[in-house]
């Protein structure tokens, strides 16, 4: 009797570990940068709840069926939490890494045909048996609340039920080898062998563009057979991936002239630049070609009256400076915080004049992403600001050489002339590392405006 090696079997599957080890449930690779799994083995895997409405902030351990690591964070978009009436309960996971690059062994999806006894099995993560193991059943109809999901009905006399620890593990229909759902939950009365899945169907909220559900096809009769509407997931995700990189191709041009140095704690620069470090520039607002959308900011500080020519003109009182970030390789990189490193504090400026004009214009037009500091603070805390037109989300972020992200950092300045830097911390490869972001050289400045004498003008 031959046997299907379980990496040959089902290699989209992956576990989901705490930072402790702890496996928290599994998880369906849809492609190499988006694992499918339950809000609640995500939540559980931070100590979290899955009924959570905000995304939870927070870096999961993901590993794949050949032993790779990864670490992935959930965005708003692909977070559907579990509902007061029991539904939802979905997140997509973005990965810091591409996982399965080896043929990319990604999962083969269809919706589930509308029968009865039909014969699927699913692997799982019991406790204790962290390795995993297989179980058998049937799929018996809809149920559960809103009729979302589909009951599993054990099958087996003897091997194991759908039971705890299976919970964002795919479901694999028999008869054409496809993923049909992922289980989300359990009868706990052992006897019953009764579970349920969350079919595809279900999960609009969360699917990631790119691999619409209506192309999905059916499971069908026959391993490997096809249908003619069926799209091939491989192919959504290439012609999406280039839809990406010509939009930015056009949209953003070469940003590239403030490059930073990337650093690691954990590995020499060249490491890090191999698994996916990054290309950062930070400018004051005034020089930046992200489109803005803030109140009235600050007015600049000029040392004299004299000399107007803004050589030595800096930031008083209210200023922005805007952050481009995307990954220097293939590899993506989780961005996990941000920081303000004070170099310096002096007293504000006596003597010279403030001069007030405007805050750049509008460039690329791409989504920013708002925080906000205070200089007068001891230590200044980097924390989501509200803003009209984006939404507020705190790290971490996912960006990669074809999807960078826009930041814009609000300064608030009342009372200290101060030197400073900015620390962007990554996460790549499964390495940390962070790298310093400064004004092209020179440290940044800014000022408070108590005691300087105001000349109203155009900047």
């Amino acid at each position: 009797m031959s046997r299907t090696s379980l990496e040959d079997d089902a290699p989209w599957r992956v576990r989901i570990r705490n930072e402790d080890g702890t496996v928290c449930g599994g998880g369906v690779l849809l492609d190499p940068w988006h694992v499918l799994t339950c809000a609640h083995v995500f939540a559980a895997a931070l100590g979290r709840s899955g009924q959570e409405s905000q995304t939870p902030a927070g870096i999961v351990v993901v590993e794949g069926a050949e032993g790779s690591v990864r670490h992935g964070s959930v965005r708003a978009a692909g977070w559907l939490p579990v509902q007061e009436d029991g539904q939802g309960d979905a997140a997509v996971v973005e990965l810091t890494a591409a996982l399965g690059t080896r043929g990319a062994p990604t999962a083969r999806l269809s919706r589930p045909v509308d029968a009865s006894h039909r014969a699927v099995r699913v692997f799982g993560y019991p406790r204790n048996i962290d390795h995993g193991v297989w179980a058998r059943a049937q799929l018996t109809g809809r149920g559960g609340p809103g009729g979302q999901w589909v009951q599993l009905d054990g099958i087996a006399v003897q091997g194991r039920r759908v039971e705890q620890g299976f919970s964002g593990c795919g479901v694999i229909d028999d008869a054409s080898g496809r993923v049909v759902g992922i289980v989300v939950a359990e009868d706990r009365m052992e006897s019953a062998k009764v579970a349920w899945m969350l079919p595809f169907d279900a999960l609009d909220p969360v699917w990631p563009s790119g691999l619409p559900l209506s192309d999905l096809p059916k499971a069908v009769e026959g391993r490997g057979r096809s249908v003619s509407t069926a799209v091939s997931v491989t192919a959504l995700l290439a012609v999406f991936v280039l839809a990406v990189v010509v939009g930015v191709a056009v949209l953003h041009g070469n940003w590239n002239s403030n490059r930073n140095t990337s650093s690691t704690s954990e590995a020499p620069a060249s490491a890090a630049a191999a698994s996916g470090a990054i290309q950062a520039s930070a400018d004051w607002c005034a020089a930046s070609p992200v489109c803005l959308n803030l109140d009235t900011l600050g007015p600049w500080y000029e040392p004299s009256a004299d000399d107007m020519s803004g050589t030595d003109r800096v930031p008083a009182k209210k200023a922005v400076i805007t952050i481009t970030v995307q990954s220097d390789s293939g590899e993506s990189v989780l961005l996990t915080g941000l920081q303000v490193l004070v170099r310096k504090r002096n007293p504000d400026p006596a003597r010279g004049v403030l001069v007030y004009g405007h805050c750049g214009g509008c460039g690329s037009g791409a989504t920013v992403r708002y925080f906000q500091t205070s200089l007068d603070d001891a230590q200044p805390a980097v924390v989501p600001m509200e803003n009209g037109k984006s939404p507020v989300n705190d790290f971490p972020y996912k960006v990669s050489l074809v999807d960078p992200e826009y930041f814009a950092l609000v300064l608030g300045d009342k009372g200290c002339d101060c030197t400073f830097d900015l620390r962007l911390n990554w996460v790549a490869g499964g390495k940390t590392g962070h790298t310093l972001l400064d004004d092209h050289g020179k440290h940044f400045r800014m000022t408070g405006t108590a005691g300087i004498p105001v000349s109203r003008g155009k900047g």
